[in-house]
């Protein structure tokens, strides 16, 4: 017997601490915290936000006035979503309406897509004569960063 299984009885050859049918858990596995919470929350009624109930939030908190959004912001028996975003619209200063604005409806619209089309002299594809193939890959490498915003 070693000296890790002191009080441990061999069977069969193998080393067991529990009776046939008896288990060291006799409660079982705890719960994970997350998955409780959210069996709890379900059995309350609640659901998960969807990201359609995020843009309409957004959507309608943009046509209310900056002191209705306030109250909004305010009332406790609110959900939290749409309370911390009346609170952050609220919040935001002249300076920084924009960004916030513009982080808003991309949150709840997505943002726009930019399309740049890269073309030679009058549309024609882009030629690559007497170009090596350093140079070639290299020039791609230029256009792709240029085409990403870098």
């Amino acid at each position: 017997m070693s000296k890790g299984n002191k009080g441990i009885e061999p069977k069969d050859g193998e080393a067991t601490q529990f009776k046939k049918g008896e288990s060291g858990n006799k409660w079982g596995r705890p719960p994970r915290l997350v998955s409780q919470i959210l069996r709890d929350v379900k059995d309350d009624g609640m659901e998960a936000v969807t990201a359609s109930q995020v843009s309409d939030v957004i959507s309608v908190l943009l046509n209310y006035s900056v002191e209705q959004v306030k109250k909004i912001a305010e009332d406790k028996t609110l959900p939290i979503l749409i309370q911390r975003t009346a609170r952050r619209f609220a919040g935001a200063s002249d300076k920084d309406w924009d960004a916030v604005v513009e982080k808003a409806l991309d949150r709840a619209h997505g943002k726009s897509t930019n399309r740049h089309e890269i073309s030679g002299k009058d549309g024609d594809p882009i030629k690559f004569e007497g170009v090596s193939l350093e140079d070639k890959l290299a020039a791609l490498a230029l256009l792709e960063g240029k085409k990403n915003g870098v």
